[in-house]
């Protein structure tokens, strides 16, 4: 009798394993949306002078990825993904010190960037860590109000970047994927800005830039 229960049990787990397993590898490729919250803080470099923000801006981004995975039968899942996004992560901020009146503003735009994975299968469930690399076209804006004048300089920074994430199986060849990333591009020197006031420039500064995301998406998979 106890074999017989054994057996069935055995029998039991293995359909259940059967039921629940899930291939996460191939090729995968879909669309994610979601909210930025990024810094907006600087200061000029110069200790002498008392010119300095403070501030976040915040903003809504889409975009796509693709992948492909290699899953191994202790349940490790490997894999190489790149995506793009775009969207409108800006804002300004007056800011305090020396010049009086002086708004200083940053400009998240469109973004790639090129990761690894490593996940686990769970079954439906595939919880997953991710490392890579994101370029991003930042602009950094200026407006000295008592003057009139604005002005802006773009520029491609690059930084890495880190996530955790989970991808849920959504049928035979679809999966939901929530995920937060966190992209820390450190200090960036801004040279001298030219305004649109002949003449009158602002000075180099420093930024402290970092961004944080956090996205839902939907894949299929191939």
């Amino acid at each position: 009798m106890r074999k017989h229960l054994f057996a069935a049990a055995l029998i039991l787990t293995a359909t259940a394993t059967q039921a629940t397993a899930q291939d996460w590898s191939g090729a995968y490729a879909g669309g994610q949306l979601g909210f930025s919250q990024a810094a907006n803080t600087g200061a000029n470099p110069n200790p002498a002078i008392n010119f300095f923000w403070d501030d976040e801006v915040t903003g809504a981004v889409a975009g796509a990825f693709a992948g492909y995975n290699f899953q191994y039968s202790n349940g490790a899942v490997i894999g190489v993904e790149a995506d793009v996004m775009f969207g409108d992560v800006s804002g300004e901020v007056l800011a305090q010190g020396t010049f009086p009146n002086n708004f200083m503003g940053v400009a998240y735009g469109t973004t790639a960037s090129l990761r690894a994975r490593a996940g686990y299968d769970m079954g439906r469930y595939m919880p997953y860590i991710a490392i890579g690399v994101t370029s991003a076209n930042v602009e950094y804006g200026v407006y000295a109000a008592s003057a009139n004048a604005r002005g802006s300089l773009s520029r491609t920074e690059t930084a890495p970047t880190v996530a955790i994430g989970a991808d849920i199986a959504m049928g035979a060849s679809g999966s939901l994927r929530v995920e937060v990333r966190h992209t820390d591009f450190g200090t960036v020197a801004v040279p001298e800005i030219q305004t649109d006031v002949p003449g009158l420039v602002f000075l180099p500064n420093e930024r402290e830039l970092s961004r944080t995301d956090l996205l839902v998406g939907y894949a299929f998979r191939f």
